[in-house]
């Protein structure tokens, strides 16, 4: 850990969600097709990005960071969602002009917090136990893993996932897209190491899964 940039404004952003949902259950939502067919439980959820136009729950958490691709539709919406307990918006350490600035994290009533950034910009992508140490990393991935570290930060005993579906990978929203989405596999597998090494006793379930069969404990609703 000692070689890694730290991070005050990770500090301020997260230090009071320290084991806050110690022993709870949580769900954190992708964007994918399959969300559309989730049947939510009794949970806190976490959600991102284009996550702001479905319906069926309004998120407990909300995650975005990425300004330089999201339409003024999306970004608009990001301002006015108001999560049952709080927003978080994301700058790229490693090129802040792709991430999301102050101003908006301000405008959007939401708190500020570091992340490695894109790929290209990133060295040494990295996942992390300690988000308020140090700026999150996502080994060049998705937003779902910035949810996924701060779910585990927040001590949950048990992280639900939904709409991570990747294989033929379409979004739930505006004429389901379809999206390129197969090399997150690596990503997860990753993940998966991260979750064995240093979250062993926290229990995965992928609800309705596509293309993370196999992964984790797979739970199908329908």
């Amino acid at each position: 850990m000692s070689n890694k940039k730290l991070s005050k404004l990770n500090w301020n952003a997260f230090y009071n969600y320290k084991n806050k949902h110690k022993g709870e259950v949580a769900v954190v939502c992708g964007t994918g097709e399959t969300l559309n067919f989730y049947k939510p439980i009794s949970a806190i959820h976490i959600g991102c990005n284009n996550g702001v136009f479905y319906d069926k729950i309004i998120f407990d958490y909300l995650f975005f960071n990425d300004c330089r691709w999201g339409s003024q539709e999306l970004k608009d919406a990001i301002k006015n969602y108001q999560p049952n307990i709080q927003k978080f918006i994301g700058v790229f350490t490693g090129d802040a002009a792709f991430g999301c600035g102050l101003e908006f994290a301000m405008r959007s009533n939401a708190l500020w917090y570091d992340t490695q950034g894109p790929l290209w910009a990133a060295k040494n992508p990295y996942f992390s136990s300690e988000i308020n140490q140090h700026p999150i990393g996502d080994k060049g991935g998705s937003t779902i893993f910035y949810c996924m570290q701060f779910a585990l930060f927040c001590g949950f005993s048990e992280i639900n996932v939904v709409g991570c579906d990747i294989t033929g990978s379409k979004h739930f929203h505006q004429g389901n897209r379809p999206s390129n989405l197969e090399y997150l596999h690596n990503k997860w597998r990753l993940f998966k190491e991260f979750m064995e090494n240093n979250h062993k006793n926290t229990k995965i379930n992928i609800i309705n899964p596509v293309g993370l069969k196999g992964y984790f404990n797979d739970v199908q609703q329908y």
